[in-house]
């Protein structure tokens, strides 16, 4: 009788705790879920590992971007995520570097309710062509007549439009202090650039930083082989006034890489002026 009892007892110690964690588990899914559909400014904004790229990859001269990036699938209004963009030089020749940045986006349909935008996103039961693959850009495509999906667990999102950039195009570059980027879509993002880029001489003396000029950004020292440059970008952060019209978004920050050896002739093929600040930084540096 007392081993029965005992077993009883164990049987319902087992059954509170597997309720209580099914109790759990469901808060945590409906959690979750409520900050994909919930009307109003509560939104899902989704961001997926990105690309690199390295203009030179062989031999004895190379340099590679080098990031610290915390993907955020549940990106709010007014929070940061983190992207910590750096470049090392991996190879056995000193090397100068320049980063330019470049944007992507793909927004979903919604579901219009009220004048001001607010609605859930739209699912479909099942997948449609195109798919929307979120770490390859070149999925990120306009909706076809029906639209294209993403899936994200169990649910399909039909894809609205995309904002590509183009790396051939110059003025897709991502462009310091434009007034332009309020008629983008991307005005409700800011990059968040680290204390070591600047738009203007420092005081004499000053070294490793980062400036900028029409498009690019330049480190103003020489990296020598197995060095680290501080960091461009410590992070993006979501404006708190953003749109419900890019409820569920897929965005993208990718950075350029182009590292060249420090002799004259980088000035004629980087197109540097010489009345520039970026020729008053290097032109010393150059053999």
């Amino acid at each position: 009788m007392k081993k029965k009892k005992r077993r009883s007892i164990k049987y319902k110690k087992k059954a509170r705790v597997a309720k209580r964690g099914f109790r759990l588990y469901l808060a945590l899914f409906a959690l979750f879920f409520s900050s994909l559909l919930i009307l109003g400014s509560t939104y899902a904004w989704f961001t997926s590992a990105d690309s690199v790229t390295n203009k030179f990859e062989s031999g004895r001269f190379q340099a590679e971007l080098t990031e610290v990036f915390k993907p955020n699938l549940t990106w709010q209004p007014g929070k940061d995520t983190t992207k910590q963009i750096r470049v090392q030089n991996t190879g056995q020749l000193p090397a100068l570097v320049r980063v330019s940045l470049y944007e992507y986006l793909l927004t979903f349909k919604i579901d219009v309710r009220d004048k001001i935008g607010n609605g859930n996103l739209i699912t479909v039961s099942s997948e449609q062509k195109p798919v929307v693959n979120g770490k390859d850009l070149a999925t990120w495509q306009p909706a076809s007549e029906k639209g294209g999906t993403y899936k994200d667990g169990s649910l399909y999102y039909v894809a609205n439009k995309a904002y590509i950039a183009d790396r051939t195009n110059s003025k897709d570059r991502y462009m310091l202090n434009d007034p332009a980027r309020k008629a983008l879509p991307f005005h409700f993002i800011e990059i968040n650039f680290s204390a070591y880029m600047i738009t203007s001489l420092p005081k004499p003396g000053v070294k490793n930083y980062w400036i900028y000029e029409d498009g690019y950004f330049y480190y103003s020292e020489v990296l020598i082989p197995g060095n680290i440059s501080e960091p461009l970008v410590d992070n993006v952060s979501l404006s708190s006034s953003a749109s419900n019209t890019y409820k569920g978004a897929l965005y993208q920050l990718n950075p350029y890489l182009e590292a060249h050896d420090p002799i004259k002739t980088i000035i004629k093929e980087w197109g540097i002026e010489t009345d520039s600040l970026v020729y008053g930084i290097l032109k010393d540096k150059l053999n």
